[in-house]
């Protein structure tokens, strides 16, 4: 083989992407060759791919409370959670036992209480029939005035070791309001409010001397004592409520003469509202002279049985 044909060979295998004569064994991969003309780097990045991106959270829906329970909440200081809990274990109690509260029953309650109600009016004067249901109403909430008058001191001169009894007349309170919803509606309530005004409005003198009396009898017995003022409306306050148990024992008479018997219970709540102003009193506190102060009392008696009180239909 000359010269000539081998130099020929060799320039035609040249020619080719791979030498037949030097090919391997095992194909190896193609590597990517890199121009480093063109600034290409030695060290070949991966590529990252962009982290998707955080959707933005959907604000939360407003929760919606129903007006009613809201209504409820206001009024009676307690939580609107808890009144829906309470409401939904009410349901929950309806589907278990598989019926609904009877309306018959609220309608059977309120033809009950207008029967009885007739029966009064039929039984009794209207005086009588004021003098047995509203005026022991208005003496209460006298009672109550009286309370407010000492918490306010109280608030006003800081007297911190009388805070506990603050709050417990005021929770006492709040059961009293709650026990005159059952019988009364907020119009009635609201009534009784305003004749109470109307009434100390129009026996102002009267009541102006009575605490005049207290007063005295207080600074005559007891001198020395601290936050006379203070004692003095409480101790007003203990005998009111006195007064009223006296009110509800006549009354009592009147209702056993013309319909066999009667025995009346003082509000539980008036109870526990003369405890606590009896508290801001030292102990075993007492005036001896009350002759003068019966006196008032007793004009009180005779006033309030005047007073052309108006209720509301």
């Amino acid at each position: 083989m000359g010269e000539e044909e081998v130099s020929q060979r060799t320039y035609d295998a040249a020619q080719l992407d791979k030498c037949p004569y030097f090919a391997a064994k095992v194909e190896q991969p193609e590597t990517e060759i890199l121009d480093f003309s063109k600034g290409e780097s030695v060290v070949k990045k991966e590529e990252t791919k962009p982290e998707p991106k955080e959707q933005p959270k959907a604000p939360p829906k407003p929760i919606i409370h129903d007006a009613t329970l809201l209504q409820m909440s206001m009024e009676k200081n307690i939580p609107v959670e808890d009144l829906e809990a309470a409401e939904k274990r009410m349901f929950e109690a309806i589907a278990q036992h598989g019926f609904l509260p009877p309306s018959t029953q609220e309608m059977q309650f309120k033809k009950k209480v207008k029967d009885e109600a007739q029966i009064m009016f039929d039984t009794f004067t209207w005086d009588e029939n004021m003098m047995i249901a509203f005026v022991p109403l208005i003496i209460s909430h006298i009672a109550w005035l009286y309370a407010e008058k000492v918490m306010k001191y109280c608030a006003d001169h800081r007297i911190s070791e009388v805070k506990k009894l603050g709050r417990a007349i005021k929770e006492v309170h709040t059961k009293y309001i709650d026990d005159l919803r059952k019988d009364l509606d907020m119009a009635h309530i609201n009534n009784v409010e305003k004749q109470t005004m109307q009434f100390l409005q129009e026996c102002k003198w009267d009541f102006q001397i009575f605490n005049l009396q207290v007063n005295s009898a207080i600074k005559k017995e007891y001198p020395d004592m601290m936050y006379q003022d203070m004692r003095t409306d409480a101790w007003c306050g203990v005998l009111i409520i006195e007064f009223l148990k006296q009110h509800n024992r006549e009354m009592d008479k009147i209702i056993a003469q013309k319909m066999g018997s009667s025995n009346s219970i003082t509000n539980p709540r008036m109870n526990a509202l003369s405890g606590l102003l009896d508290a801001y009193l030292p102990d075993g506190f007492m005036l001896k002279d009350t002759k003068q102060i019966n006196l008032c009392l007793r004009v009180l008696a005779n006033r309030i049985r005047q007073i052309d009180f108006q209720v509301v239909d």
